[in-house]
This record gives structure tokens, C-alpha cells and sequence, in this order.
């Protein structure tokens, strides 16, 4: 009975009905410190705003600061574009995603593997730092530091790039 009494609190304390764009955040185990408006989560994380959700095993969040901190066997969908990681800061202002720790995202035809990603989620372009790998069928593009623009369907990269054309899809 305590923990519905909490959760219910929670939700109508976290989910910012006032907001153009509400967020609601649901988990097994919740610590909320009323007062500071911070909360920790535990086990089976679910976050919805608007069409984007995300996964995880561990969230922190403070209000002040528009940041969700997740961590551990995250998976976050936006219209499609799935991220794997296990370490992910969601800023609700920017609406931007900065993943790290095994990142993997799939989008379409493609799969990308990288050590970090900036993902501007209103403007569709994400930025990989570090060693990445993007495989779109059998093609392989390798390089540090791409960015794969969403809407425009193209990858960029300034920095020693090879690319393998396999000729297949």
C-alpha cells in the first residue's frame, strides 16, 4: 500500500502536467526527496515524453537541473532510432541524449557501434566520438568522430575514414 501511495505521489510530482511536453516515469523501487525534488529509481524503468521512451535499470533526476541520469541496460526509442548504451544523460531542455559506455544504435538499414554519441534529437543529428562503426548491409564505414544527419540520410566524417563497399545489400 506505501509503495502505490508513493508512486502516485511521485507521478503527480514528476510528470509535469504543466509542461508542453510531460514527462512520466515509472519504476519498481523509487527514493523521492520531496523537498529537493530529486528522485533515484530502481528496476524496470520505463520514462516516456512525447514519442521518445527510454529504458534502464537506474535513473537519478533532480528538477533543477532537467537532467535524467540513467544507467545500465539502457534502450531509448525515438521514432525508430533505437540506443543501446549503458550510460545515458537525457537533458529534457535541449531535448538532447548523450549516451556512452557500448553504444549501439539502430536506425533503419543502419547499425552504428561507438564509444560516445550526441544525439540533437530535434534536429536529427547524431555525433559519434571516438572509434565508430557504421554498417549499412555489408558496407562498413570505420572512423573517429561521425556524424550521421537523420533527416538528410548522410554521414560525415573529418577524421581518417575507410570505407568497405561490398556491393551487396
Amino acid at each position: 500500500m506505501i509503495r502505490i501511495i508513493v508512486l502516485a505521489l511521485f507521478i503527480s510530482i514528476f510528470s509535469f502536467a504543466e509542461e508542453a511536453n510531460p514527462i512520466k516515469i515509472k519504476a519498481e523501487k523509487f527514493e523521492v526527496n520531496l523537498a529537493t525534488n530529486y528522485f533515484e529509481a530502481s528496476d524496470k524503468i520505463v520514462i516516456n515524453q512525447g514519442a521518445l521512451e527510454i529504458k534502464a535499470d537506474k535513473a537519478t533526476y533532480k528538477e533543477s537541473k532537467k537532467k535524467i541520469n540513467l544507467f545500465d541496460n539502457i534502450v531509448s526509442d525515438y521514432k525508430g532510432v533505437k540506443i543501446y548504451c549503458n550510460e545515458m544523460v537525457f537533458d529534457r531542455e535541449l531535448n538532447v541524449i548523450n549516451a556512452s559506455r557500448d553504444v549501439k544504435v539502430i536506425y533503419k538499414d543502419y547499425v552504428v557501434y561507438g564509444q560516445k554519441l550526441v544525439y540533437y534529437i530535434d534536429k536529427g543529428l547524431m555525433v559519434f566520438k571516438g572509434e565508430t562503426m557504421v554498417h549499412q548491409g555489408k558496407n562498413v564505414l570505420k572512423s573517429n568522430d561521425i556524424t550521421l544527419d537523420l533527416e538528410k540520410n548522410k554521414i560525415y566524417s573529418d577524421n581518417q575514414t575507410s570505407f568497405m563497399i561490398s556491393g551487396e545489400r
